[in-house]
């Protein structure tokens, strides 16, 4: 029997998105951005968050969590993205080859014990 080989397409590009509520962004938060660069590379990693300010536990606005992630912690600013959801990071990944990038997702701890994969 012959076997044949179904074109996959090459993945060229592996995007990995941390992303949370970040309210504030903190030392632990960091220390997770700190792993996943050094597991794939600074060009690689970006920090996704929304600008929503409802209810008491959010009361950063994208400018604030931005601010303290580049000016506390050196965060390049090209690296931390708003957008509207931070489990669905479409603003980042439309600039991507859809067929040649891999996607990761990273949340932390407490997103994970509700289902979704932890750094």
């Amino acid at each position: 029997m012959n076997l044949i080989e179904v074109d996959k397409p090459t993945v060229k590009k592996t995007v990995v998105v941390y992303a949370g509520r970040f309210q504030p962004f903190h030392k632990g938060h960091y220390d997770a951005y700190k792993r996943l660069v050094s597991k794939f590379g600074a060009d690689s990693v970006y920090i996704g968050t929304s600008n929503d300010q409802s209810g008491d536990k959010s009361p950063f606005s994208f400018k604030d969590k931005k601010e303290i992630a580049t000016t506390m912690f050196g965060i390049p600013a090209s690296k931390f993205i708003m957008v509207s959801n931070p489990y669905r990071p479409v603003e980042i990944l439309k600039k991507f080859d859809g067929q040649t990038t891999q996607y990761i997702a990273a949340v932390g701890e407490k997103d994970a014990k509700i289902g979704r994969a932890h750094v």
